[in-house]
């Protein structure tokens, strides 16, 4: 309650908007009381949301560019949490938009993965990609043969092609995984493409 006076008296407009999701129940009881303490024009700014994603999918939406989005929170952006605040709010990540007809198709039928396998990669370079499917989400990773290098999520690709890229910090074969395991009856129709670069240096 400090910290919400003190904002209120000092910030006033430096909230745009604030998007609670995955709220438990106790959390709303909680902030059904807060409510009375502060004022009617702060709380127009808060949206609270439980956990039914596709309501808080379409909030953060309404407020932010798919592009800026990480892809566990319905955006496009495979690699979000490589950026980092210390950048500064002025930058954002943006990643390449490939022709989509420079993109390669493929079925993902149900309960299978279907790899990429990009060999020969040395230190420092740099991989991009896009990807987008038909109709159907679809789970995406990348790793090496020793450890995941992009944690796996399941993307909602037939919203918004995906993008992302990484400075491989080791040598050896790259591997883009996407998986349907999760998927018992239905095949995903995938286009995707990855290009390997050589950058000036690898990511800190």
């Amino acid at each position: 309650m400090d910290v919400l006076r003190i904002f209120e008296s000092n910030y006033p407009e430096t909230l745009k908007t604030c998007i609670v999701i995955n709220a438990p129940a106790v959390f709303q009881v909680m902030y059904k009381l807060i409510k009375s303490m502060v004022s009617t024009h702060t709380i127009s700014k808060i949206r609270v949301f439980g956990a039914k994603q596709d309501e808080w999918k379409a909030a953060i939406l309404e407020n932010i560019e798919p592009d800026q989005i990480p892809t566990k929170y319905g955006g496009s952006n495979t690699t979000c949490f490589f950026y980092r605040m210390s950048y500064g709010f002025e930058v954002f990540p943006k990643y390449e938009t490939f022709p989509e007809e420079d993109l390669k198709a493929v079925v993902v039928l149900p309960g299978q993965k279907y790899k990429v396998d990009v060999p020969d990669v040395t230190q420092g370079s740099q991989l991009s990609w896009n990807f987008l499917t038909e109709d159907h989400n679809i789970e995406f990773s990348v790793r090496t043969r020793e450890n995941e290098v992009v944690e796996p999520c399941r993307a909602d690709s037939h919203k918004f092609t995906q993008k992302g890229e990484i400075y491989c910090e080791k040598s050896g074969t790259y591997t883009l995984i996407f998986d349907n395991t999760f998927s018992k009856y239905t095949a995903k129709k995938l286009k995707y493409i990855v290009a390997k670069r050589n950058p000036k240096k690898c990511i800190e």
